[in-house]
């Protein structure tokens, strides 16, 4: 049975078969920042091998993350041998997540500004993204409302909604 418990980095051996290998350094340094601020809040997990070695089977941008911070232990989801199939729950962790479209993260960003009573500049420097990123994601929230429908629905990308809510018809 699975447990939670704080292992070594060191200890920790890379999974079978990588799911990650160009896109593991994406967003890195936002995740270190975040780190930094908010600590661990979500287990990497990995299976118990003999000679007390771990085998990752999840959370390799944490644990490069983590070790370039320079952190000794991280909090880990341990498994048995044989007690979780590894490469489906490698792909669970990775393929079955959304990312948030641009319409909710624009909502998101204004919920925040308002319920914290923040400029965006404040809002972006909380969130670690630029911030223009945040004025553009709250321009998806302000525009026309058919191009937000239509971007949050997918028919049409970020770039075809900030051109398309430039067009100004009053007809």
């Amino acid at each position: 049975m699975s447990e939670l418990r704080m292992i070594p980095l060191s200890l920790i051996d890379p999974p079978l078969r990588p799911m990650r290998s160009s896109s593991l350094a994406e967003g890195l340094e936002e995740l270190k920042a975040d780190l930094e601020k908010r600590g661990q809040l979500q287990a990497i997990g990995v299976v118990d091998l003999t000679g007390n070695r771990y085998r990752l089977i999840w959370g390799s941008r944490r644990c490069v993350a983590m070790e370039e911070m320079g952190w000794s232990e991280v909090f880990a989801k341990v498994y048995q041998p044989g007690e979780i199939d590894e490469m489906e729950s490698m792909a669970a962790e990775n393929f079955q997540r959304t990312q948030l479209n641009p319409v909710e993260e624009g909502e998101f960003y204004a919920s925040l500004i308002e319920s914290k009573a923040i400029s965006v500049a404040e809002c972006a420097r909380r969130v670690h993204k630029a911030p223009a990123t945040v004025s553009r994601m709250l321009s998806f929230t302000t525009g026309d409302p058919t191009v937000r429908e239509a971007l949050q629905n997918g028919s049409i990308n970020q770039g075809q909604a900030e051109q398309l809510n430039l067009v100004r018809d009053d007809i």
